[in-house]
């Protein structure tokens, strides 16, 4: 996912879009990934990354029909959805409480207050995600410019905490392109840095925490860990999400002085 999301980002900014969207299908590998990006290259007309894309999935879906077939398919969407009757509800692939999404805000929240609001806060939470995203397009970057890098990254950590399925190690897809907007200064060193240490931070933490509550109680407590990691995880989103809806303004802003001083 690194990779491919790295080579997306550097061939958009070499101006060779039909391989950015060939690198672009090697998301498949979590095709969740994709529900954000792939409408806003038909919406934003990016017509040479799309057929890169519609190419490369093209290939890649028939491999994988040849594999597996429709039955295939269909298990893996199962497995996405957690149908009761095929995988229990639960199980140690999906995990949906140790995710890093608004679906896993909402579990969580259901579970520790015994009630079903949690589902509302979901609902609420990736509508208002999604109008961010919106609003992050909406300023029409042109492809490949540093603002165009700057909303992608918005446009990833919001489909992290809006998918139904994203677990924490999904989140490697956001590294190139915090490498890149880091290192030409769009977006402060302080949101990579926090990216790297919050959550082992929050683990350490929460462990010693528990250890000596249970020290001091001399009681079995129940570990909290995964929904911390979880947690972490997801606040980060949001923190690297409102970077990126901050700067596409900002670096649109300067842009446009540029443009006027000339």
């Amino acid at each position: 996912m690194v990779v491919c999301c790295g080579e997306f980002i550097r061939n958009t900014v070499e101006e060779k879009p039909f391989l950015s969207g060939a690198w672009l299908a090697g998301l498949l590998i979590k095709p969740q990934l994709l529900i954000l990006i792939v409408p806003l290259l038909l919406i934003m007309r990016y017509w040479k990354v799309l057929c890169g894309f519609v190419v490369t999935a093209g290939f890649i879906g028939a491999i994988s029909y040849f594999l597996t077939g429709i039955d295939g398919f269909i298990a893996l969407m199962k497995l996405w959805v957690q149908f009761p009757t095929e995988y229990g509800g639960s199980n140690a692939v999906s995990g949906a409480e140790m995710m890093i999404n608004w679906r896993m805000i909402g579990l969580n929240t259901n579970r520790l207050i015994n009630s079903s609001v949690g589902w509302v806060i979901t609902l609420v939470g990736i509508a208002l995600t999604i109008t961010v995203v919106f609003l992050i397009m909406k300023t029409r970057p042109i492809l490949g410019s540093p603002g165009w890098v700057v909303s992608m990254l918005g446009v990833f950590s919001a489909t992290l905490a809006v998918t139904w399925h994203s677990h924490y190690h999904m989140a490697l897809v956001l590294i190139p392109l915090l490498i890149y907007t880091t290192a030409f200064k769009l977006i402060p060193e302080i949101v990579f840095y926090l990216y790297s240490v919050i959550t082992p931070l929050s683990v350490f933490g929460s462990v010693l925490i528990y250890q000596a509550l249970h020290f001091l109680m001399k009681s079995q407590l129940m570990d909290e860990t995964g929904m911390i990691i979880a947690v972490s995880g997801f606040l980060m989103n949001m923190v690297i999400l409102y970077w990126a809806f901050r700067n596409t303004y900002m670096v649109k802003a300067k842009v446009e002085t540029k443009i006027e001083d000339s």
